[in-house]
């Protein structure tokens, strides 16, 4: 059975326990892979003043191009400092990337937020942990194993939950996590509406990541 449920915890953490913890994955995991990453993070309607205003929208829809491959990425579910979703990828060429953006607004999807990270991901105890360096805001974790039934998300959270406190890792605080994506969603800079900005704006942007 394919494991398409992303179950999954997250935490802030400062450079110092970014560097630390990758320490400990480097002598006690398997490192995977380095991943650099540009997402843009789609929007119904308008960006909101608060993330809490869409929480109860289960649609996560975004573009990513990561390693310069490109996918089309809706994730189902609710989100948090700590998720289980349903996740769909989409591969796409590269070179289809202003495609792909005129496609969305032909369905309304045209509000976006765009933002690069660098991740090194690491398998540890049977869970893929990724170290986040989000350019410009800080630094965090991600915890994840991917379940392939709703009967198996509770002993994947149970699992993560033990490796992490192991780790001496904590998860966002109530609203902690909220307050980030907040910050992130209204740095001009970083806003598109693909309504009135060319998609070619993002390639000379971001051209490192194509």
């Amino acid at each position: 059975m394919k494991k398409d449920i992303e179950v999954e915890i997250r935490g802030p953490l400062t450079k110092e326990g970014f560097l630390k913890l990758k320490e400990v994955l480097d002598r006690k995991g398997k490192f995977i892979r380095e991943k650099e990453r540009l997402s843009l993070l789609y929007f119904r309607d308008k960006i909101p003043e608060d993330v809490n205003e869409i929480k109860d929208d289960p649609i996560d829809l975004r573009v990513r191009i990561t390693n310069k491959k490109a996918e089309l990425m809706l994730k189902s579910g609710y989100w948090g400092g700590s998720d289980t979703r349903k996740e769909i990828s989409i591969p796409f060429e590269l070179s289809n990337f202003e495609s792909i953006i005129q496609f969305l607004k032909i369905l309304n999807w045209h509000i976006c937020v765009v933002y690069s990270t660098r991740a090194y991901i690491y398998e540890y105890q049977g869970i893929e942990f990724s170290l986040v360096d989000v350019r410009n805001f800080g630094y965090n974790y991600e915890a994840e194993i991917l379940a392939a039934s709703e009967q198996d998300v509770p002993s994947a959270k149970k699992k993560i939950l033990q490796i992490c406190r192991m780790l001496k890792l904590s998860g966002y605080k109530p609203g902690e996590f909220e307050n980030q994506c907040n910050k992130m969603n209204h740095v001009k800079e970083q806003q598109f509406d693909f309504n009135k900005d060319d998609p070619l704006l993002i390639r000379r942007k971001f051209k490192d990541s194509f």
